[in-house]
Formats: structure tokens, sequence, C-alpha cells
């Protein structure tokens, strides 16, 4: 029995790695089960309204993005190394990447309880703001998550790995971990490569950016069924591109992978277009009447 005197053993490398993994599984399959319990209170309901399926078709789509922002997150997750971090104790990177994978799912439970109901008067108001601005911070987020096991866990990995190199600096590693964060970083930076980092927070980056574009140009503000779906087929084609340019490091990528990442993106930007477009006609309502 521990009376208190010894400091404790922390967690092997099994116990912390599971925790990690079966703590975020756990909430990946929570979100899951969410989007399938809003799915079944739409369907319901829509036999007891007289609503039209286009009318409601909204609902649809939101409960679709969610669906696929959710299952695309468990399978880009579980194919990572990041998420058998060991975790030894709540002071730790590996500890506060755990806290952006909690967040993260947060966000997913949020955009699938925004999604629309309808009312038991039958009212039905739809909107693509929650979707737009969780979609822009999730994509905004899987950067700094990048940000943080690309390069900050590399920073820490490396000064307390690679004396040799230290001494080539005139640094010492006990002199490098006396400093201040920063001072890592750009320690790091100047001794070594940047290609790790950016081979793969390329992906995270840009579409980080093209979320924030996205969330200051589409007409969230519309009521139009139609409009709204096409809002959140540009959400969903702005994730698939956001996976297809993940799936292997930036020169690794194939000939058929760029392919396919453009083509994405081009498709992104064509439906984006037309919603500016759509935004800015004077018979915009009308458009597809």
């Amino acid at each position: 029995m521990n009376d208190g005197t010894q400091s404790e053993h922390p967690l092997d490398s099994k116990v912390g790695t599971s925790l990690h993994s079966e703590f975020v599984g756990m909430l990946f399959a929570l979100a899951t089960a969410q989007v399938a319990v809003e799915s079944a209170d739409l369907v319901n309901h829509k036999f007891f309204v007289s609503k039209s399926t286009l009318e409601i078709l909204p609902a649809y789509s939101h409960l679709f993005l969610a669906m696929t922002i959710i299952g695309s997150s468990w399978v880009g997750w579980k194919s990572s190394t990041s998420s058998m971090s060991k975790i030894e104790n709540i002071f730790s990177i590996d500890c506060l990447e755990l806290l952006i994978d909690f967040f993260l799912v947060v966000c997913y439970f949020i955009i699938v309880r925004s999604v629309e109901s309808i009312s038991l008067f039958g009212n039905f108001e739809p909107s693509a703001k929650p979707e737009v601005f969780w979609t822009t911070v999730i994509l905004i987020t899987y950067f700094f998550w990048d940000l943080l096991t690309k390069l900050i866990k590399n920073v820490e990995h490396d000064t307390n790995r690679d004396d040799s190199l230290n001494h080539q600096n005139n640094l010492t590693a006990n002199k490098i971990k006396a400093t201040n964060p920063l001072n890592k970083i750009w320690f790091w930076i100047t001794t070594r490569d940047l290609a790790t980092f950016l081979s793969r927070g390329w992906a995270s980056f840009t579409c980080a950016i093209l979320s924030l574009i996205a969330y200051s140009l589409l007409p969230t503000s519309t009521t139009e069924p139609m409009t709204i779906v096409i809002i959140d087929l540009t959400l969903f084609v702005l994730i698939l591109t956001f996976r297809a340019m993940k799936l292997e490091d930036f020169k690794q990528l194939s000939n058929k992978q760029h392919a396919l990442w453009i083509i994405l993106l081009g498709s992104f930007l064509c439906l984006m277009l037309i919603l500016v477009i759509m935004n800015t006609s004077p018979h915009s309502n009308s458009f597809f009447d």
C-alpha cells in the first residue's frame, strides 16, 4: 500500500496509450449515436407534419454533413500514430493533445445538435449558420492539432534525444531544457528541416484558410432550402478535400491522389462561386423556381 511518502509511478506505456485511445473512442461512439438519434427524431416527426421533403431537406443535409465529418475524422484519427500517444501525467503535451481531441468531438456534438427539428406545431426554420461556423472551427483546430503533434512534440522529442546535435550548436541538452518553449522551437527550426511538419501540416493550414474564406463569403443568413443544401454540399466537399490532402505526406502522394484533391478543391471553389453569385443576384430567391 502506498503510504504517500513515495512518489507514484507514472502510467506504463500500454496503460497511457489505451487511456487516450479508449477515451476518445468512447466520445466518437457517443457522437455517432447522437447522429442516429437526431435522424430518427427527424424521420418520425416527418410523419406527423404536413411538410414536403424539399422543405426539410436542409435537416437531412446537415445530418449527412455531420456524419461525414465524424466518420472521416474517426478514420483519420485511428490511422494516425498520434492516436496512440502515451499519457503519463496531466502536465504533458500528450494530455494537451487529448484535450484537443476532446474539444473536436464536442464540436461534432454541437454540429449534430444544431440540426433543425420540427416543432410540435409543425414549424421548421432552416439555417446554415451553425454548420458553417463549427466546420470552420473544426478545420482551424485540425491545424493546431497538426502544429502540436507534428511540430511541438517533435521539439520536445528532438531536444531530449539528440545531445550530439546540441553540442554542434554549442548548446547542451540542459541549456535547451532550461529555456522557454519559444527558444526550443527556434532551436528546432534552426537545426532541423521543417519538411516533416510542412508535409502534413500544409493540408490543415490550407483548409483552415479556405474555411475562413467560406465563413466570410457564404450566404449563411439565407433560409432558402436548396441554397442551404448547396452550402452543406460545399462544406462536405471541403472536408473531403482535407481528407484527400491528408492521405499521405505531400511528397508521397501519387499522381492519382494529387488529382483527387485538386479536383475536389476545384469543385469546392466552383460551389463557392455559385453561392456567391446566387447571393449577389437580385433574382437569387427564384433561382430554383
